[in-house]
Order: structure tokens, then C-alpha cells, then sequence
């Protein structure tokens, strides 16, 4: 029972998480547009994000 729940967790998560980032990385890259500042600064936040839901996803499993 404990395995199905966290396999559909996973899965929800491999269709969410996606669909976070598409829309984070454009709402960051219009932001920093309009800021001025450079890309690697959207990277990094992307990836701090990502690292984020993947740590979550872990403790899950």
C-alpha cells in the first residue's frame, strides 16, 4: 500500500514538476527582462528550485 502511494506520488510529480519550471523560468525570465540582470542568476534559481522538489520527492520515497 505504502509502495503505491509513494509510485503515484512520483508520477504526479514527474508531471508537475515540469510544468513548475516551464512557468517559473518564464515568469523569472521576464522578471530579470526587466531587471537587467543576467541569466545565469535564472539558472540558479531554477536549479535551486529543482533540487528543492527532488529533496522532497526523496523524503517521500
Amino acid at each position: 500500500m505504502r509502495l503505491m502511494i509513494s509510485v503515484c506520488l512520483f508520477i504526479l510529480a514527474l508531471i508537475i514538476l515540469p510544468v513548475i519550471v516551464i512557468l517559473s523560468f518564464k515568469s523569472y525570465r521576464d522578471y530579470f527582462r526587466r531587471k537587467k540582470a543576467n541569466h545565469s542568476t535564472v539558472k540558479a534559481l531554477s536549479l535551486t528550485v529543482i533540487e528543492g522538489l527532488v529533496d522532497i520527492i526523496m523524503c517521500v520515497l
